[in-house]
């Protein structure tokens, strides 16, 4: 589920930022993150929060290490495409690191191929 949203969202600010639509291309954008926060956490084996809610993701209560925390601030967003799409290529390049945990984890196929495919069509 991960997977396919993560490459649904990266699409969608790719279109989104193109267009000039910046609202929604930086939602997605955040959207994005959530993602990876949310695989960092059970990459931990730790119970993620629902997609959306960053309750105690930052700050005194966070359970993410001090390197996940600034790459987390480091993706913040502008409404600049590059910027963006530089910030999508960041995230891809973490979420695969994590995914391939995930997936050695629970002994599915990664499918390292397609992904690479897709996000090429993106970036």
């Amino acid at each position: 589920m991960l997977r396919m949203k993560f490459l649904a969202h990266s699409h969608e600010v790719y279109r989104r930022a193109n267009r000039g639509e910046w609202n929604y291309a930086l939602n997605c954008l955040n959207r994005l993150r959530m993602i990876v926060v949310t695989a960092w956490y059970m990459d931990k084996s730790l119970q993620p929060n629902t997609l959306g809610d960053w309750a105690k993701y930052e700050g005194a209560h966070s359970l993410l290490d001090k390197s996940q925390l600034e790459i987390l601030a480091d993706w913040d967003g502008c409404r600049d495409s590059d910027d963006v799409m530089c910030k999508v290529r960041q995230m891809f390049d973490e979420f695969k690191t994590v995914h391939r945990n995930l997936c050695a984890c629970v002994g599915i196929d990664e499918e390292r191929k397609m992904m690479d495919r897709v996000i090429g069509m993106v970036l």
